[in-house]
C-alpha cells in the first residue's frame, strides 16, 4: 500500500482536475489496483497515470504536494512518443465493491495519479502496488560493513529485477 497520499486541484494532463497522487515508497515496476466501494456515480470514468517522479520546485527539488512529472516517458529523439503509463476505467455498477487492476500491461513508477470524482472516498488503503516481474532466482549474495554500499547494492538488484519481465529491457 502506498505510504503517503495528497490531493491537487491542478492535476492531470491538462493541470485542470482535482487528482489524488499516491506515494508508493520506492521505485517499482508492476501495475496498481485501486478499490471502490459503494460509488454515487455509474457511468464514471476513473484514470491512474502513473510516474517515477514529481514536479520539481524552485530549487529543482521534488516536494510532497507536487503534480506527477511524466516528462521523463517523453522520447527525446520523437517527440511525438510518448510511454503513455496509463490505465482507464470505466464504472458500471455502483452498489458493489470494486476493485480495477489493468491485464496485460505493466509500469515503471513511484507516484500514482489517480483521476476521480472528488466525492469518491480514497484513501491509502484504496490503492494497492504490485510488484511483477520474471521468476528468476538469486544466484549470490554480497554484504559488506558499509551501509550506503549495501544500500547501493540492493537499488542495482531491485533496478535489475524490476527490468527481466520476460527479457530483459535494461
Amino acid at each position: 500500500h502506498p505510504i503517503d497520499m495528497w490531493t491537487n486541484a491542478n492535476g492531470g494532463p491538462l493541470a485542470n482536475r482535482f487528482v489524488r497522487i499516491y506515494d508508493m515508497g520506492q521505485n517499482m515496476d508492476g501495475w496498481c489496483s485501486v478499490t471502490l466501494v459503494n460509488t454515487n456515480y455509474s457511468d464514471t470514468n476513473i484514470t491512474l497515470r502513473y510516474a517515477e517522479s514529481l514536479g520539481l520546485d524552485s530549487l529543482q527539488r521534488q516536494v510532497r504536494g507536487a503534480n506527477i512529472d511524466i516528462k521523463s516517458l517523453e522520447d527525446t529523439l520523437f517527440p511525438v512518443t510518448k510511454a503513455a503509463q496509463t490505465d482507464k476505467y470505466f464504472i458500471l455498477q455502483t452498489n458493489a465493491i470494486q476493485e480495477l487492476k489493468p491485464h496485460f500491461t505493466y509500469h515503471g513508477f513511484r507516484f500514482v495519479e489517480v483521476d476521480a470524482p472528488e466525492d469518491f472516498a480514497l484513501t491509502t488503503n484504496s490503492l494497492a502496488g504490485y510488484v511483477i516481474r520474471s521468476d528468476v532466482p538469486v544466484a549470490g549474495a554480497f554484504s559488506s560493513s558499509h551501509r550506503d554500499l549495501n544500500q547501493l547494492i540492493t537499488n542495482t538488484a531491485w533496478s535489475l529485477k524490476a527490468n527481466l519481465y520476460g527479457v530483459q529491457t535494461g
